[in-house]
């Protein structure tokens, strides 16, 4: 668990901008507004860990699961019998002749 500091004030950090980043460096820096945290300034080793556990949460995408299907298949040979498509009525879009819409019945 990571525990703040005190966190820096906007005109602070501003006048102490060398020193905020050389605590980042160590530790994550907390930049507030009214005391409301606005900014976190991470160091280099910090930031590259949280852009890999950022990575790692994210899942697969369907398109990428749906592409790896495909190539398993593929290798396989296996071809996924599919039946031809067909329109089919939507009782919600037809109209009567006078413009209404039917009822379902």
């Amino acid at each position: 668990m990571i525990v703040f500091h005190m966190p820096w004030k906007i005109a602070e950090a501003k006048q102490r901008l060398s020193e905020l980043l050389r605590q980042a460096a160590d530790e994550p820096q907390e930049i507030a507004n009214r005391e409301r945290v606005v900014a976190l300034v991470l160091g280099e080793k910090d930031m590259r860990d949280f852009l890999e556990w950022r990575e790692a949460q994210r899942g697969e995408s369907l398109a990428g699961a749906l592409a790896e299907a495909q190539r398993i298949c593929a290798e396989d040979g296996y071809v996924l019998p599919l039946e031809p498509r067909r329109d089919r009525l939507n009782a919600a879009l037809q109209v009567n002749d006078v413009g209404r819409h039917k009822r379902r019945q």
